[in-house]
């Protein structure tokens, strides 16, 4: 009886959306390009306290430096590339690829990256959509995160 309970409580649904991303609206006003405030504020501090921290001796799978690198280095790299005159349509591909990066990156076996910041990638990938402008956005949005994360020991060795 307790478990149907907890299932009737949402625990189920609960569980699987544990790691979920925050989430986040890019813009205050689209349509003028202004950013929500709250974005690389409130929002990447909350995002980045999801990710386990680096103190944690019973979490296996941490955020290590290189890991970063790996994918904020490519993502900035994509967005130099955009600022110095890469068509978005030549960019955009390369972005849509990092999906499968993230999913090679959270395999089972050899070095995996926390399924929080895995889920952080796949939603934010997917929230920028075919959007030059959102892709910008989420390039801020990443930078702060990745601020927060580093001052709040989400980042280890």
């Amino acid at each position: 009886m307790n478990n149907s309970n907890q299932r009737s409580a949402g625990s189920n649904p609960q569980s699987k959306k544990d790691p979920s991303a925050v989430k986040v609206v890019y813009y205050k006003d689209k349509a003028r390009k202004i950013l929500d405030p709250d974005l690389l504020d409130q929002k990447a501090q909350e995002q980045a306290n999801k990710f386990p921290d680096v103190n944690d001796k019973n979490t296996k799978d941490k955020l290590s430096k290189s890991q970063i690198r790996r994918f904020f280095g490519a993502i900035k790299n994509l967005h130099f590339q955009l600022e110095n005159g890469r068509p978005w349509e030549q960019v955009l591909p390369l972005f849509k690829m990092f999906q499968s990066k993230v999913a090679y990156a959270k395999r089972s076996g050899g070095k995996k990256i926390p399924k929080e910041f895995a889920v952080f990638l796949e939603e934010n990938i997917k929230l920028v959509e075919n959007d030059e402008d959102n892709f910008r956005a989420f390039v801020l949005y990443f930078e702060a995160v990745l601020g927060f994360a580093y001052g709040n020991d989400k980042i280890g060795d």
